[in-house]
């Protein structure tokens, strides 16, 4: 994986008929009040009620993007589908977001046929942290209020090679004992204008303590007008440093999908 980015503890959406859960918090600090400004900033209670989200994650480095996996994702009952290729096998992984285990019970298959027992276990893990990660490079903006998340107010000193704009607000985001790399930090870039996130920095867990933390512009953004409002997702990530980028190619919030694609383990279903 390129990293381990996203360690909130993943949600188990409201039904889209019913109001969320996060419309109820309520602000405790000054950076709880600005994490709530970005969630609406970006769309937080119509995306609440979207019922699926379709994408792809792709890594671009110099003139090639290459799709690294393929998500779709049915938020009212939980069920996952990630498409995705690793030494020359292509691999299915069907699992259950609401179940209670981790990674979640699911069904795995490699070039069409399911993998069985022990076999399972390490193709269904990659699946869930293929989840856990590139649901995040998306989604960051609507899970600053998720279970776990200790928001503060961050400095922008920090993040010393960062190209991102001097005078945005800055959310500094640690973890609880949640997910998979509770260890990550974040630092937030926020247009003060719009609220909406401009860039992000982290240090993940896994890089040396004395490391700079990574800085991404966020640089092109797509936008949904949904009945409850207008949602912002950001498709390009594009690293301070010009090495590469992360990008969503393909990104959907249909209202309808074919349900046997939760039941299907056959590859290259996902359009």
């Amino acid at each position: 994986m390129l990293c381990a980015a996203g360690c909130s503890s993943p949600e188990s959406p409201s039904s889209p008929s019913e109001p969320s859960a996060v419309e109820q918090f309520t602000p405790e600090s000054e950076a709880d009040s600005l994490a709530l400004q970005v969630y609406r900033a970006h769309g937080g209670a119509a995306w609440a009620r979207a019922p699926y989200l379709r994408f792809d994650f792709a890594v671009e480095q110099g003139q090639e993007e290459a799709v690294v996996a393929r998500h779709l994702w049915n938020r009212t009952t939980g069920q996952y589908r990630v498409e995705w290729t690793n030494e020359g096998s292509d691999w299915v992984a069907l699992l259950d977001l609401h179940s209670s285990e981790e990674p979640p019970v699911g069904r795995v298959f490699e070039n069409g046929q399911e993998v069985a027992g022990d076999d399972a276990n390490a193709p269904l893990q990659q699946a869930y942290q293929r989840y856990i990660n590139d649901t995040y490079w998306l989604l960051a903006p609507l899970k600053l209020l998720d279970p776990g998340v200790n928001r503060s107010m961050g400095d922008a000193e920090v993040v010393a090679d960062s190209t991102l704009g001097a005078d945005a607000s800055i959310l500094h985001l640690t973890f609880g004992d949640v997910g998979l790399t509770p260890g990550d930090q974040y630092w937030i870039h926020i247009d003060p204008a719009t609220n909406r996130v401009e860039g992000w920095a982290f240090h993940l867990q896994n890089m040396p303590e004395d490391a700079e933390p990574r800085a991404f512009d966020w640089t092109e953004e797509t936008t949904f007008e949904r009945d409850a409002g207008t949602i912002h997702l950001h498709t390009r990530k594009q690293s301070a440093s010009g090495d590469m980028a992360i990008t969503m190619p393909t990104l959907r919030l249909p209202n309808t999908v074919d349900e046997a694609l939760f039941e299907d383990g056959t590859a290259n279903q996902l359009q």
